[in-house]
């Protein structure tokens, strides 16, 4: 709830009111609370609250005035005060205010540990970085986390190997060189029952010093993978959804019966016929990206003849996509968007043809082409096509 210049009237009943306190948005504080503020939450906790999202910035600077002088006079009790206030806390989400910050000299969990019970946990995301004893001790803090969105400047990180972490369903890490081979390691043996991982590279740093070993994914429950690297992949859940890789040098997967999005961008060591994996795939899959130079026609003709349930096709860079290929979406009347930028071959006929028989006036859902770098489409084309429904980008 956000009020500016509300009545008296209105002030006094959001104050009297504690059952309206269930999540606490902290973000606009930019400096520590003061001991008004914090006064004001202790009063909530008394009332018997306990909210159950909050969201701030650091909060070693969020607390740095935890005890509150007079109000009471012991650190312990404003302590004890402060956490029967968060005592359901479920959600937790910690903002750096811009790009994540992966200095992990300033722990910020600092004082977190201190005031936020972690018992109850389900949902925490930390934009700053954290070091890997504190990650150690943020997993067995919070038995019940179930998402986990964290930064960390090492790999180095070393769990209790007579625990596991059966809860945690999705993890997503920004690291600076993540070592994805010593993390496929440690998802196997402390979280089998991952179902989406994401890692990705801290924007600004190179690619230097990421790990080029075999990398397996024993994780039977996956559904969401994200990931680059120069890594021999091997997977082995069925039940894949989502697969979204790049800078791929090997992949070995099952046949994935219910394979929804496949996203293939820049793996230009990865060999062609590594598509033919996911051929048993096309008539579940909702959305397709092939960009990397070495794919041709003959690699794709099998998605685009049996994709039926298509909505977005991305062949940006595929070597040789021309007329005929976009011959083959005229039967895919879910498709929404198609991305073939750089492929030069494609001409103002081909894409005609196919906007007579996709656009919306015909019954069909196709909303946009993009085009860019082919100089072969005329502004006469793309004027027709907008008056189809159809936007073309150049």
């Amino acid at each position: 709830m956000k009020c500016h210049r509300v009545s008296r009237d209105w002030r006094t009943f959001l104050s009297s009111e504690p059952s309206l306190y269930r999540n606490i948005n902290l973000l606009p504080i930019w400096k520590p609370l003061s001991s008004i503020a914090l006064k004001r939450l202790i009063s909530l906790s008394s009332a018997g609250i306990g909210t159950r999202e909050i969201a701030m910035h650091n909060p070693s600077d969020t607390f740095a005035n935890y005890s509150v002088p007079g109000f009471p006079e012991s650190k312990t009790q404003t302590l004890s005060l402060l956490r029967q206030l968060f005592k359901n806390l479920e959600v937790l989400d910690i903002f750096c205010g811009g790009d994540r910050r992966m200095d992990a000299s300033s722990d910020v969990l600092r004082h977190g540990f201190d005031i936020l019970p972690f018992a109850n946990l389900r949902h925490i995301t930390i934009e700053f970085a954290i070091s890997p004893t504190t990650f150690a001790k943020l997993c067995d803090a919070a038995p019940q986390l179930e998402f986990l969105d964290c930064c960390l400047s090492s790999n180095d990180v070393i769990l209790d190997p007579a625990k596991t972490y059966p809860r945690l369903k999705a993890f997503l890490l920004t690291a600076i060189a993540p070592d994805l081979a010593h993390w496929a390691e440690i998802f196997g043996r402390w979280f089998p029952n991952l179902e989406e991982v994401i890692i990705k590279r801290h924007i600004g740093h190179s690619r230097g010093g990421e790990s080029r070993r075999d990398c397996e994914l024993r994780l039977n429950n996956l559904r969401i993978l994200r990931l680059g690297g120069s890594i021999n992949l091997r997977l082995t859940s069925t039940e894949m959804r989502i697969i979204q890789l790049s800078g791929l040098r090997v992949l070995h997967l099952p046949i994935q019966p219910h394979l929804e999005e496949l996203h293939l961008v820049t793996v230009p060591s990865l060999p062609d016929h590594v598509l033919q994996q996911f051929y048993e795939s096309a008539k579940s899959l909702q959305h397709l990206s092939i960009n990397s130079p070495q794919f041709s026609p003959k690699d794709v003709d099998q998605f685009l003849r049996q994709g039926l349930n298509l909505r977005s096709i991305r062949l940006s860079y595929t070597q040789g996509i021309n007329d005929s290929t976009l011959g083959l979406l005229h039967s895919l009347h879910r498709l929404e968007s198609l991305e073939i930028d750089y492929c030069t071959e494609v001409t103002g006929n081909g894409i005609i043809n196919l906007v007579k028989s996709l656009s919306i006036k015909k019954g069909g859902k196709l909303r946009s082409i993009s085009v860019r770098g082919n100089e072969n489409i005329r502004r006469q084309t793309i004027d027709w096509a907008r008056d189809q429904g159809v936007i073309i980008s150049i």
